[in-house]
């Protein structure tokens, strides 16, 4: 009899301290970006460095008063862009009536840790889609834009001059 209750007055003493070297220890699922050749400010002024077309999003900066990065890291496994990255948003933030804050995301980027991929995330499909992609998309729009108002403009000329 005496020795169960040493033993679960042992058991109890070391339940007691897992808990408390638990809590002193790091963060089990944080991923660290120290690795990461662009992180914090310079993944934000990096991702500033696009047009908000070559984003894909809408309008241009002046619409967005929020840019954050994310200070642990993303690991991404779609079988296509496996990696580690750094995560980029981009929204609005929201001074509600008591004075706490909310924060509209529009975009969601990230940059690979070696710097050379950057990705636009879309969490509500949970896809992955590579910037160039987008810019390329927008430097299609654009030009088809462009070749539209140069015939537009043309056509207008030559009724002109009829």
């Amino acid at each position: 009899m005496k020795s169960r209750k040493i033993f679960a007055a042992a058991a109890a003493l070391l339940l007691v301290f897992s808990f408390v070297f638990a809590g002193c220890s790091e963060k089990v699922n944080e991923i660290t970006t120290d690795n990461a050749v662009i992180k914090e400010d310079e993944a934000v002024d990096l991702i500033k460095s696009y047009s908000t077309a070559e984003l894909g999003l809408s309008g241009d900066w002046s619409d967005y008063n929020f840019a954050g990065y994310n200070n642990s890291g993303v690991k991404v496994e779609d079988g296509t862009h496996d990696g580690y990255y750094v995560e980029v948003r981009i929204g609005n933030k929201i001074e509600n009536d008591d004075g706490t804050l909310d924060f509209d995301i529009v975009g969601h980027y990230l940059i690979s840790y070696d710097g050379k991929t950057i990705l636009k995330y879309d969490p509500v499909n949970e896809t992955y889609t590579p910037l160039s992609e987008i810019t390329t998309s927008a430097a299609q729009e654009q030009q088809t834009n462009t070749a539209e108002e140069k015939t537009s403009s043309q056509s207008t000329t030559a009724k002109a001059e009829n």
